[in-house]
């Protein structure tokens, strides 16, 4: 698992769309909120900003445990969506995500895991979630 975690970290490094994106963040670094004015009031919009591919995370022992867990957490996830495989698997499926959700808490110090539930709430993936809590912005 450490061995596909270190390759999937270089290949997303070296990769044009990683490239892009670090030219795209580098012309606008963060967008301003608007204002709308509407027949209920004033709807303001928040400062937009991407997160930093400048300085990737890094990760010692006790992330990687954490990107592991959240890993198994998705895996889990997946295997509840197969067609019929999914009815069957659904309560060991559950059972996975709770272990590993609670591991990934577990793991985390109090504000790691303030920003990662604020994360995940938006984040289709667990591990895209964990990584995104450990990025530094530059």
């Amino acid at each position: 698992m450490d061995r596909l975690l270190n390759r999937a970290a270089q290949a997303l490094e070296r990769s044009p769309v990683t490239r892009a994106a670090k030219r795209f963040e580098e012309r606008f670094p963060e967008v301003e909120g608007v204002e709308f004015p509407t027949p209920l009031g004033t709807i303001t919009t928040p400062r937009l900003q991407l997160p930093s591919l400048s300085s990737p995370p890094q990760i010692d022992d006790r992330r990687r445990e954490i990107v592991k867990a959240a890993a198994a957490d998705d895996l889990a996830g997946l295997l509840e969506k197969v067609p019929w495989i999914g009815i069957i698997t659904a309560p060991l499926a559950d059972f996975v995500e709770d272990t590993f959700g609670a591991k990934i808490e577990e793991l985390m110090t109090p504000a790691e895991r303030k920003t990662f539930r604020e994360k995940d709430k938006i984040s289709p993936s667990t591990v895209v979630s964990a990584l995104q809590t450990f990025a530094k912005r530059g």
